[in-house]
């Protein structure tokens, strides 16, 4: 029982990894692709116009050429840091980490609600050879990441359980309390 329960808590802080991370990942591919989209409308329009209608804004038809060859430049370095980051599959591959978790949490559920007895003891077992296969398939946490990352999961259930304590108070106050009483457990 107490490997079950200490699988359960690994992954309840694997799933809120893999979620930051997801998301993170998906930010950053939003702004570069929201980038690269701006470039290229300002790129093509600046190729397309007729000079005659750029004139109010820019002084000189080279000054307009120079800008052409900036917004060139960056659509390729966009273009360049989109193949080669390739932050939209990172968080894909974070986010089915997220589903495959997720549906392990479930089982693992299920299991420590059963009753002691033979049955739960290979319900258990067969668990903990489907944890390590699952765990074993996910993209990993990246070491640089993963003490920030957990300490951001213990922040979250801290504030869980501060949420489940003080119901009804706004979350921005319980946050605020939470970050006052790590400053003041750090300073003791």
């Amino acid at each position: 029982m107490d490997e079950t329960r200490r699988q359960k808590n690994v992954i309840n802080m694997m799933i809120t990894m893999h979620s930051i991370l997801r998301t993170r990942y998906y930010r950053l591919a939003l702004v570069v692709e929201l980038s690269l989209l701006v470039s290229a409308i300002v790129l093509n329009t600046l190729v397309f116009i007729d000079y005659d209608y750029l004139k109010p804004f820019f002084d000189d038809e080279q000054v307009t050429q120079g800008y052409i060859g900036l917004f060139s430049v960056i659509v390729f370095i966009i273009s360049v840091i989109m193949l080669r980051i390739n932050w939209k599959e990172k968080s894909e591959n974070h986010s089915q980490a997220c589903t495959q978790l997720s549906r392990l949490l479930g089982e693992c559920r299920q299991i420590m609600s059963m009753r002691e007895g033979s049955e739960k003891k290979i319900a258990e077992d067969a668990f903990s050879v489907k944890y390590d296969q699952i765990n074993n398939m996910l993209v990993p946490i990246p070491h640089s990441k993963f003490n920030s990352l957990k300490a951001k999961h213990y922040r979250k259930v801290q504030l869980s359980k501060l949420i489940d304590r003080h119901p009804g108070k706004p979350l921005f106050v319980l946050r605020f309390y939470l970050l006052f009483e790590e400053a003041r457990k750090a300073n003791d």
